[in-house]
């Protein structure tokens, strides 16, 4: 964590911190968590990881705590990454490895950018569900204004999709490609990151070609 003091008390911030597991508690039907989790804050307007009068390490009681700002950038920026499963109602089951980020975009609106590998999906029961393994998404969410509903563009691609235990019916599909787009703009003019940080690495975010339709 850096601090830059400013004026009439308008400081700004760099902020990393990783490790450890989540778990949300107390909520009926629902049940989150989430390891080796990294959040990233930057407000500076710096790039901290180029500035060589921030020390590589501090020392705490524990022990050296590395400041490794690589990769924040300079721009207002709010990312978290990690590896989160996700269960809802004992009917829906999601696993993956997620990456979400805040980015000012092209209409100077504050969006979300969402990426997603290695997602395991399953809706149904035990006896009877449709699974999905393996794929990977991106998408932005521009939040509504003035009551109005948020919208979004999202991509799916890959894995293999797979309709089990219904007696009679066999269904499977791979390398399934998904596109919704209800912002009414064209996603690839918004300014969002070319790529976004996943515990597993890097994922593309390209919306070329999308256009502006549904």
């Amino acid at each position: 964590l850096v601090i830059l003091p400013g004026v009439s008390g308008s400081s700004t911030y760099a902020l990393v911190a990783g490790g450890g597991a989540d778990t949300l508690n107390g909520v009926t039907g629902l049940s989150v968590s989430a390891s080796g989790l990294t959040v990233k804050v930057n407000t500076t307007g710096l790039d901290l990881a180029a500035d060589a009068a921030v020390p590589s390490s501090i020392q705490t009681p524990g022990g050296l705590v590395n400041l490794d700002f690589t990769g924040l950038g300079s721009d207002d920026v709010i990312a978290v990454e990690g590896a989160i499963s996700l269960n809802i109602a004992g009917f829906v089951s999601l696993q993956g490895d997620f990456a979400f980020q805040t980015f000012t975009d092209a209409n100077n609106s504050n969006d979300i950018a969402i990426g997603a590998k290695n997602i395991t999906l399953t809706l149904g029961t035990d006896a009877a569900n449709l699974s999905i393994t393996g794929a990977g998404l991106y998408a932005v969410i521009i939040p509504g204004t003035a009551g109005a509903a948020a919208t979004y563009a999202l991509v799916v691609n890959g894995g293999v999709d797979q309709l089990n235990g219904v007696t009679g019916l066999s269904l499977s599909a791979s390398d399934v490609l998904v596109r919704i787009n209800t912002t009414g703009v064209d996603p690839a003019t918004l300014g969002a990151p070319t790529a976004l940080p996943t515990p597993d690495g890097d994922i593309a975010v390209d919306f070329t070609g999308m256009g502006a339709g549904n």
